[in-house]
């Protein structure tokens, strides 16, 4: 079964003349982190391309480790609580969130939560992540139409500066995640925001251990939840 109409974001994909290869395997109804589904029995399960033992993360797995594979340069997928950053760390390649509301999600993407969920991008590099952006960003009819989404103040235009300069910007550092990564994680990490300091940024470290309890409370308390809804194995009987 083939869909009649496609979604606004792939329509203006297609407009710059990008060629859509196929739908890729993800977690069933987004909701959880491996991509591994009671459902997956029906199809083949998606695999980490670097280790096939290992699962590729979720709920959009299958689109960054397609793009891992090198089956294509970059891939849409979807993003409520890291569904996009996730699957493309476990993966080795660049996950990106946009603000809510700069990706038009109104048409072609089912929410699970009206307040966070958006479309996002997975790329090898950053050339491609923002060759990407330019093109399905949205436009200023498409930013009216989302607008109510956006904070004060933030567009949605395309504007990457190559000359933008770190002095004086504060980033912050939520070292609680750093604690249990693996040491060639966090010598990546730390060559990045030494990259940062030199380049005149201040890395301020950050305490986020009541966030991250009140987030790990909430998400599973979500998954909890979904024990009393019709999943697709249930319709399928």
């Amino acid at each position: 079964m083939f869909p009649q109409t496609s979604a606004p974001l792939v329509d203006a994909y297609r407009s710059a003349n990008g060629i859509i290869l196929g739908k890729t395997r993800m977690h069933e109804l987004s909701a959880g982190a491996t991509s591994i589904s009671p459902t997956t029995a029906n199809f083949t399960a998606v695999l980490n391309p670097y280790n096939v033992t290992h699962h590729p993360g979720g709920s959009s797995g299958g689109s960054a480790a397609g793009v891992a594979a090198r089956l294509a340069p970059w891939a849409l997928c979807e993003d409520t609580g890291g569904s996009c950053r996730l699957p493309a760390s476990a993966s080795g390649v660049l996950g990106f969130r946009p603000t809510l509301g700069c990706y038009n999600h109104g048409d072609g993407l089912v929410p699970a939560s009206f307040t966070r969920d958006t479309v996002g991008a997975a790329a090898r590099g950053m050339e491609d992540l923002i060759l990407l952006d330019s093109i399905v960003r949205d436009s200023d009819a498409m930013t009216r139409a989302n607008g109510a989404l956006l904070p004060p103040g933030v567009s949605c235009q395309a504007n990457v500066d190559r000359g933008l300069s770190f002095a004086g910007m504060r980033i912050g550092l939520p070292m609680g995640f750093w604690a249990s990564l693996d040491p060639a994680i966090i010598d990546v990490l730390e060559n990045a925001t030494d990259h940062m300091s030199r380049a005149g940024a201040e890395m301020v470290p950050l305490n986020l251990s009541s966030v991250i309890s009140y987030g790990n409370d909430h998400y599973g308390g979500a998954l909890s939840g979904l024990n009393y809804f019709e999943t697709p194995r249930e319709l399928s009987r």
